[in-house]
């Protein structure tokens, strides 16, 4: 299964993304299964690559604390 997606590096500001209405047909195509498998790829993959400061601060924001937590 690949989900292969249109990202570049824009040097002004970070990383974007495009969305085309290809894509989006593309999505719709894919099973219930599919897309759950892959948002938990990503989201292991997220972890992985998170500090532990970040994924402290990610569930400190997640209670809609408006500063992360100092270390």
């Amino acid at each position: 299964m690949s989900f292969d997606n249109p990202m570049s590096r824009d040097d002004s500001s970070g990383f974007y993304y495009e969305v085309t209405d290809n894509l989006i047909q593309e999505h719709q195509k894919r099973s219930v299964t599919e897309i759950l498998e892959w948002i938990e790829t990503t989201n292991e993959i997220i972890w992985k690559l998170q500090t532990e400061e970040e994924k402290k601060n990610k569930y400190y924001f997640k209670r809609k604390n408006l500063y992360p937590m100092s270390t």
